[in-house]
């Protein structure tokens, strides 16, 4: 059973789109993955497998001190607007967005919070942005 969720695992990755994976099983009980139907003469199991975006994953990986307020994406850009109850914690929140979108980030806006409020940022992800050099 390993061997056959990391076979799936490796024809996701490599496949990078395909929704559909084929369980095919042969007459001598051999298993084979494949991303188009099996053979007539072997029993097939469609699974249907869904990438999630960077951005979903976001949502679910995201600290519980990030409220997301707002995700816009459009033409390989996605701005992000946030609220957070630490500097430590909106600084740790873009290095996490950094490393779901593979991108580079900025930091459009930030006001910190104040007496126990929450601070409110906006960031950017996109490979149009220029990272600083350090």
């Amino acid at each position: 059973m390993k061997y056959n969720l990391l076979i799936i695992l490796l024809t996701c990755s490599i496949s990078g789109y395909a929704s559909e994976i084929y369980k095919c099983k042969d007459s001598d009980g051999k298993l084979a993955f494949s991303d188009s139907p099996c053979p007539t003469k072997s029993s097939q199991e469609v699974l249907n497998i869904e990438k999630k975006s960077w951005e979903s994953r976001l949502q679910s990986l995201k600290p519980s001190s990030i409220n997301i307020i707002e995700i816009d994406s459009e033409e390989g850009e996605t701005t992000i607007k946030y609220e957070f109850k630490t500097i430590a914690d909106s600084n740790a929140f873009l290095k996490q967005v950094r490393n779901l979108s593979k991108m580079p980030v900025a930091l459009m806006k930030l006001v910190q919070p104040k007496a126990g409020g929450a601070g409110r940022g906006e960031i950017k992800a996109s490979n149009k942005l220029k990272p600083l050099p350090f």
